[in-house]
């Protein structure tokens, strides 16, 4: 693989933009060759998905140390993809872009526009409308029932709808997915998720502006505001991407950024980003990529600030959490260790790998 840059995702060409999407969307279409047993669609990104699913919950990439160095790895598994589709074959680098949360805080401009990741849930499902991947209103009574979309329209959502006929509501969608004609299964494949919910579900918290990460450190003033809000659940410190960028061990920095400035994205864009299934909504990958990009900044700053200080910590495993070169699953290609240098990886199967942030 060639030495490449990962972008602001405001830097992307259209050009750029297509390719990334492009590719994505091939590999929703295209069939693993050894689909993960929690992959619905049996497809490349399907494996995706029920990889993070598994790992989400089997605590290897999440609630512990690995949390920054397994995501590098997911990150990197997947730009291989996407340089194998038959779009990449003869461009460019099919590289990352990132969405730097501190600076694209409003969910009506980019990277929450048609031409790129499309926008809310502001469909009758709670569907993402807009976009690639999205699903507009007029497309269901493709799927659904007049009685159903009679019930869907005069509720407004389907979370209005009482529990029970909601539930019924998805099952009747998931029935008519599956019995489609081939043909017509592979034209709605690229829409539909790794869920039990088959469509891209976002459900941002307005204004998204004050559910996102701030740069600045956060003031006694702030923080005490924000203790009437979070009550028992009060964070005793600050939250602005400064005040986790000042702590100097690896572990307490990997601990507070994942529940934090990692986490607050998540939740601020709800549906499937709030959930164990993410990858499913690509905003993922631009949020991770940022995420990566912090985690090489504040590297960066050890280096400089703190020479002596180990970069990864635990040195040694224990209770479930892997030591600095103990090997990620579900690879079992790489270690914390092996993936410090974001210039110098090497990869089993795409060579040495070597990236920066731009």
């Amino acid at each position: 693989m060639p030495t490449y840059v990962r972008k602001n995702h405001r830097d992307c060409t259209l050009a750029e933009r297509g390719r990334f999407l492009d590719a994505l969307l091939e590999l929703k279409k295209k069939p693993s060759p050894k689909p993960h047993p929690a992959n619905s669609h049996g497809t490349i990104y399907g494996d995706f998905v029920a990889v993070h699913y598994d790992a989400f919950f089997s605590g290897v990439a999440h609630g512990s140390p690995n949390f920054l160095p397994w995501h590098r790895q997911f990150l990197i598994e997947l730009e291989i993809a996407l340089n194998r589709t038959t779009v990449a074959r003869g461009k460019p680098f099919i590289s990352l872009p990132y969405w730097n949360w501190i600076d694209d805080r409003d969910v009506t401009a980019s990277p929450w526009v048609p031409d790129w990741l499309g926008g809310d849930g502001t469909g009758l499902l709670g569907q993402v409308q807009t976009g690639r991947f999205g699903v507009p209103d007029s497309r269901l009574p493709e799927l659904l029932s007049e009685a159903s979309m009679a019930k869907l329209r005069a509720a407004g959502k389907i979370r209005e709808l009482p529990y029970e006929e909601g539930e019924a509501i998805w099952a009747e969608l998931k029935t008519k997915l599956n019995e489609l004609p081939p043909s017509r299964k592979e034209v709605w494949l690229v829409h539909q998720v790794v869920d039990e919910r088959p469509f891209l579900i976002r459900e941002c918290v307005l204004p998204l502006s004050e559910s996102l990460p701030f740069h600045h450190r956060e003031t006694e003033a702030e923080k005490e505001a924000r203790r009437a809000n979070e009550g028992e659940w009060f964070r005793d410190r600050g939250l602005g991407l400064l005040d986790v960028l000042d702590h100097t061990t690896y572990d307490v920095f990997a601990s507070f950024f994942e529940s934090d400035q990692h986490g607050m994205p998540h939740v601020a864009l709800g549906g499937h980003m709030g959930s164990a299934g993410s990858p499913n909504d690509p905003a993922f990958w631009l949020h991770h990529a940022f995420v990566d990009k912090v985690w090489a900044d504040w590297q960066r700053k050890q280096r400089r600030d703190h020479p002596n200080e180990p970069p990864y910590l635990p040195v040694t495993g224990a209770n479930g959490t892997l030591g600095y070169t103990d090997l990620f699953g579900p690879w079992s290609t790489h270690s914390a260790k092996t993936l410090i240098n974001t210039t110098n990886i090497h990869h089993p199967k795409a060579g040495r790998i070597s990236y920066t942030y731009r």
